[in-house]
């Protein structure tokens, strides 16, 4: 293979040493010039001995041994004899000079192009070296024919490697891999890699490389000629993922202790909390006559604390539900519209309280398939925050919009308003928009997890919840979007 052969002949050599091409090029001038002097005596000479031999044949045969005669004397076939063979000899001369001359301009060629060939395996050898990942190259039958000298060093007690198959260098076995990374371009015309543990000479494990399959391809028949591996070490990130999975496997199951303890918590508070709602509520209802004014005061400041304690554990109770996949729906065929009107009852001495009008345009009946006790919280959450941030003396206003394939309920406020950078945490868990600075006559209690429970019903329903404000003072309108059966 030309390859084996070009990195078996940079082995042998180790390092290149080349002349310049400007003293190759004198050296080359000098040849062919001793060449030439070379010929020139040659045809000289001979063209003296041949006139000799002529002279001698020619004064003993015909003029009586008288040489003279020979000389001086040359008849016209003679002469032109003569000058013919001079001529020959000049030609003989003159080709054999362009013959050399030629000769010497191909041999500069072919050294200059041999010169630039070794520096170009100088060089590709001291990049080959050099490279800091493992390099190795293989024939059509998987057999190593070179590596670099970080695959030797990688794999140094596994001596010689040069001449193994690949899959005995990198998993110690005697048949091709089942899923053998240079069979992916061959078969699959795609490259692909594989990754492959690491030993030491006692076959304990010390980390993990990655193989990638090149072809090396014949450049006129274009067909696969041998192979390149190159060899990744990726010990260190195959041991960060492992942490990673370890690390998500830990905060997995304090999440999941996590979400147990709130459910067992809320679930444990609610029983003394319903008591303490209760009782005070008896005291209030009850005993109202028998207790002072201040008592009373005191009494109710603990039941409304009770009331917003029960709501709270409510919520945490129903967020770990929606984040385990718990909070399920009871779906039923349900008038829509009969609900609405009991959360306007429900809030209707909230709204009072605050001084502010209700307002209801409302279809007479609308049956939908919804879970009316999920439905039902959803819209008291949305009016009770369009009551809360609606200051003193506003409205709020309900209504039902029908189209062909939904229905839209309307809970639009005179209030506060929201910003456009404040619509980006409205629906968010925890997401409160605290809003200080002035009083702004306004109720800003609550944590923030109501609105977050109700679009997450809506989404349970297949529904929509739609925001829409002008602004700060420009009031809102919450918008929930049902779809008709």
């Amino acid at each position: 293979m030309k390859f084996r052969f070009i990195f078996q002949r940079i082995k042998r050599k180790g390092s290149v040493t080349l002349s310049p091409t400007n003293s190759t090029n004198l050296s080359l001038k000098k040849e062919a010039g001793t060449l030439l002097k070379k010929l020139k005596i040659t045809l000289m000479g001979s063209l003296t001995l041949l006139w000799f031999i002529h002279a001698l044949v020619d004064t003993y045969l015909f003029h009586q041994g008288d040489f003279s005669k020979t000389i001086f004397t040359l008849n016209f076939h003679e002469f032109w004899m003569y000058l013919i063979i001079i001529l020959f000899f000049a030609i003989i001369y003159a080709f054999s000079s362009f013959i050399i001359k030629k000769q010497i301009e191909l041999d500069n060629i072919i050294k200059t192009s041999e010169e630039r060939y070794l520096r170009l395996l100088e060089s590709s050898n001291d990049l080959f070296s050099s490279i800091q990942d493992g390099i190795a190259i293989l024939d059509k039958e998987f057999n190593i024919i070179h590596i670099n000298p970080t695959l030797k060093r990688w794999y140094l007690y596994k001596k010689p490697i040069v001449g193994k198959k690949c899959y005995e260098l990198y998993c110690n076995q005697k048949k091709v891999c089942n899923d053998c990374p240079n069979l992916g371009f061959i078969n699959q015309k795609e490259i692909i890699s594989k990754v492959y543990p690491k030993s030491d000479e006692k076959g304990n494990g010390i980390g993990w490389i990655e193989v990638f399959s090149f072809p090396l391809f014949d450049q006129k028949s274009s067909d696969i000629i041998g192979i390149i591996h190159y060899l990744k070490d990726i010990t260190e990130k195959i041991e960060a993922e492992q942490l990673i999975i370890e690390e998500n496997k830990k905060l997995s199951e304090l999440n999941k202790f996590r979400k147990n303890i709130i459910t067992r918590v809320s679930h444990e508070l609610k029983t003394p909390l319903n008591s303490i709602q209760s009782a005070t509520q008896h005291l209030l209802t009850s005993y109202r006559n028998e207790i002072s004014p201040e008592t009373l005061q005191f009494i109710d400041i603990i039941y409304k604390g009770g009331v917003r304690l029960t709501k709270l554990v409510e919520n945490i109770l129903d967020i770990a539900k929606l984040e385990s996949g718990r909070l399920f729906l009871n779906k039923e065929r349900t008038n829509f519209i009969e609900i609405i009107k009991n959360c306007i009852d429900e809030v209707s001495f909230f709204a009072i309280k605050r001084n502010i009008l209700l307002k209801s345009y409302l279809d007479q009946e609308i049956y939908l398939n919804i879970d009316p006790i999920r439905i039902e919280q959803l819209i008291i959450n949305l009016l009770s925050n369009a009551i809360k941030n609606t200051p003193s003396g506003g409205e709020v206003i309900i209504k039902t919009l029908e189209n062909n394939n939904h229905v839209d309920l309307q809970i639009k406020d005179t209030g506060i308003g929201i910003l456009k950078e404040e619509e980006e945490t409205l629906f968010q868990k925890f997401g409160k928009i605290e809003r200080f600075g002035k009083n702004l006559g306004i109720d800003n209690e609550g944590i923030g997890l109501g609105l977050y429970i109700s679009r997450e019903i809506v989404q349970l329903h297949d529904g929509q919840i739609i925001v829409d404000s002008k602004g700060r003072d420009q009031g809102s309108t919450f918008t929930i979007r049902l779809a008709l059966d």
